[in-house]
């Protein structure tokens, strides 16, 4: 069985992963490793841990550090290219 700090930047992971299709769901990594421990505490179902909300937010931190990279090489460095891209044209009809 995989070891539960594992499970849990697992889960906040591919939760803040999903930043890629829709970006305000990169917060829900983030949101689920402080909405588990809350349940826990008030079902009384789970233990409360910090390190259980630690894990999760590393794995929802190294997504968000993958979505934002992303993000800005296909909008940030697009643009820059597109616009050097047209700047060397101008040059051409000189």
């Amino acid at each position: 069985m995989m070891n539960d700090k594992v499970q849990h930047f697992i889960v906040g992971f591919v939760l803040s992963l999903t930043g890629i299709v829709w970006f305000p769901l990169i917060m829900s990594g983030f949101a689920f490793g402080i909405g588990k421990e809350i349940y826990d505490w008030y079902t009384g179902k789970g233990v409360v841990e910090l390190n259980d909300v630690i894990a999760t937010f590393l794995g929802a931190i190294l997504a968000t550090m993958i979505v934002v990279l992303l993000w800005y090489i296909l909008h940030v460095k697009k643009k820059n290219m597109i616009h050097v891209h047209n700047s060397m044209q101008d040059w051409n009809h000189v």
